[in-house]
């Protein structure tokens, strides 16, 4: 009987080790997301999307989160209000820092077409200081955002998309009355 009980115990220690293994390669896999998401500018290339690790959706989830978290911490530490920030960002890219846009529409001052880059969705014609390694690197590219917001002219650079988050705070507001 003593016997059974321990073969039980070790059965269920092996499981537990197992579930903490599991948690730790994910985690692991996050921290390494993380640390290079922050210490390499990422371009939107092919071979970026490629991965080493197995499970591709996965990784991107991560990345997002990893993103969302960090542009958080930005917008704190800036005293932003920070779902404002996620909003746009959200609105912008989906959050995608390799995120390309705008291409169908011409630059009045080039007359080429013009696209727009990286979560922020920073637009070549209408910011050609910006280049396109500053643009899709998500460290870069949300200090500048985090900028744009401090002055108050995120209605100006994201118009659409602050919009959008005006009527949702309208509708919020209507909904709590």
């Amino acid at each position: 009987m003593l016997t059974l009980g321990i073969s039980r115990l070790a059965a269920f220690l092996i499981e537990v080790i197992k579930f903490i293994s599991i948690l730790l390669q994910k985690s692991l896999l996050a921290v390494i997301t993380a640390v290079s998401a922050t210490l390499m500018p990422v371009q939107p290339s092919a071979t970026h999307t490629d991965s080493v690790f197995p499970d591709q959706a996965e990784v991107r989830e991560i990345t997002a989160q990893t993103l969302e978290e960090f542009i958080r911490a930005e917008a704190r530490l800036n005293n932003l209000d920070e779902e404002k920030v996620i909003f746009i960002a959200r609105c912008e890219s989906q959050m995608r820092y390799g995120a390309l846009g705008d291409s169908n529409l011409i630059c009045k001052s080039t007359k080429k077409p013009m696209r727009s880059r990286g979560i922020w969705q920073i637009n070549e014609c209408g910011h050609p200081e910006v280049s396109d390694e500053q643009a899709f690197d998500p460290s870069w590219s949300t200090g500048w955002a985090m900028e744009i917001f401090k002055n108050g002219n995120e209605s100006k650079e994201w118009k659409a998309c602050s919009n959008k988050y005006q009527k949702f705070v309208n509708a919020a507001s209507v909904a709590k009355r």
